[in-house]
């Protein structure tokens, strides 16, 4: 699922992942990570990530890292978030390669190439000079 985008200032990106029906929802998360939560590429493609399924009831279920728990439980009691028992959850571990597997290529306007990898693959990345 590739995505490219451009900044107004040159900077041009291609941001994928394979992931099944949960590309959208990875994709979103690391973008709104860098666009509104200024972490670089590495840090944002390294954050515990959330997607909602359907069951094959046709219900609806929270899909999670593990290493959110805390951050759900305080959702959860704000009213934030419907209780686990009004939206089923299951928790993966850390790192699970069921939330995809994130890279993204950026050229900055000056033409310098950079790359970042998922984690929860055997990504990794080399940009060598031009």
């Amino acid at each position: 699922a590739p995505t490219v985008g451009r900044r107004s200032d040159g900077t041009t990106i291609a941001v994928g992942s394979p992931g099944a029906d949960r590309i959208t929802t990875a994709l979103a998360q690391v973008l709104t990570a860098v666009a509104g939560g200024g972490l670089d590429w590495p840090e944002a493609i390294a954050r515990p990530r959330v997607h909602v399924s359907r069951t094959a009831e046709g219900a609806e279920r929270l899909e999670y890292e593990s290493d959110l728990d805390a951050d759900l439980a305080v959702l959860e009691a704000s009213g934030a978030l419907p209780s686990a028992s009004e939206l089923p959850r299951r928790a993966h571990h850390p790192s699970s390669m069921y939330f995809g597997g994130v890279s993204v290529a950026v050229r900055e306007p000056d033409g310098a190439l950079s790359a970042a990898a998922d984690p929860r693959r055997d990504g990794a990345t080399a940009v060598s000079p031009p």
